[in-house]
């Protein structure tokens, strides 16, 4: 089964994570109740050690191209047998990581029962760990010892709500904008290391130098992050510009450094005037700002609370920006 990533999000992604260090030094906000997907709070993740987690679900099915779940096959021909559509309706996603990019998780509900007998039969033709339960498929990769302490989890029905697994994290998500400019689509958390993060860089192709020492300086460790879209999605094979710019996809991210304030405005002004973010202002409140190929980025901190906010249209970037610090 092929995994797809676009170059083009993952780029972006890992470059503002990296610089989302780089702002000046105001009040902190709170945590509060922030908006997230329906039903995240709720949902049980499974109870072993996570690097990372993503939840995916918007008021209406998603659609999915199918050839997530074909390698590279035309979804229109014969596949082991099966005969899949164009595009599946997905309930919701639900995706835990591991210790390395390789080693990952995934939970997908599917619309309807018959999309989900023909996925099954597809899935089954790889070599993968699966369960079915009614229209859920759970997948695991690996054979190491995180993937079966993933089995032995599911196996054994052992889930806890996210609060109650990671409290620390929790708090951080609680962070997230409480009225952002559209509905939240997917949430989750990064605990970001120094050699997961350069083992993601590499798979996108690009070259983070000693950028990547930012996280650590910085100690910069876990990254809670919200998306929100306009309209409901409807995945494509490939995800580009013009899918997010259509969607209206717009992200959000926050992360809490171990530092003190004041600590954390030297540090990171120096780091950033390194990366290129310029100085600026929405509605008078200071920011840093630049461009990912083609996306705008906006940085700022409040005491050692750093938000970040991507976006393909820059109007939109700065309304979740603003959103982030409580504006």
């Amino acid at each position: 089964m092929r995994i797809a990533l676009s170059r083009l999000g993952l780029t972006a992604l890992l470059l503002s994570i990296v610089i989302a260090a780089l702002a000046g030094c105001q009040q902190a906000i709170e945590p509060g109740n922030p908006s997230l997907p329906v039903g995240f709070s709720e949902t049980p993740i499974l109870d072993v050690d996570l690097n990372g987690y993503i939840y995916v679900k918007q008021r209406e099915p998603l659609r999915l191209s199918s050839n997530y779940f074909v390698a590279g096959a035309d979804t229109s021909s014969p596949f082991a047998g099966v005969r899949l559509p164009p595009q599946v309706n997905l309930d919701r996603i639900t995706v835990v990581q591991g210790p390395s990019i390789g080693s990952f998780g995934a939970t997908i509900e599917f619309s309807s029962g018959s999309d989900a007998d023909a996925t099954a039969r597809v899935i089954e033709q790889y070599d993968l760990w699966t369960t079915w339960s009614d229209r859920t498929l759970t997948l695991i990769t690996g054979t190491d010892e995180w993937a079966q302490s993933v089995r032995d989890a599911v196996e054994q029905d052992r889930r806890a709500t996210l609060q109650e697994s990671y409290p620390e994290i929790w708090e951080v998500i609680r962070l997230l904008p409480e009225n952002p400019p559209a509905p939240p689509v997917a949430a989750g958390f990064l605990r970001v290391e120094k050699s997961t993060l350069e083992a993601l860089a590499t798979k996108a192709n690009i070259g983070l130098g000693n950028a990547s020492q930012a996280m650590g300086v910085a100690r910069f460790n876990d990254i809670a992050f919200a998306v929100y879209a306009e309209r409901p999605l409807q995945i494509p094979e490939e995800i580009d510009e013009s899918f997010l710019r259509e969607s209206g996809v717009g992200a959000v991210w926050v992360a809490r450094s171990g530092y003190p304030s004041f600590v954390v405005s030297i540090v990171l002004n120096v780091l950033g005037g390194r990366i290129g973010l310029t100085e600026t202002s929405i509605d008078d409140t200071g920011v840093r700002y630049m461009t990912i190929q083609d996306l705008h980025l906006y940085i700022a901190n409040q005491g050692n609370i750093i938000y970040g906010a991507l976006a393909p249209d820059k109007a939109q970037a700065e309304a979740l920006m603003l959103s982030a610090l409580g504006k």
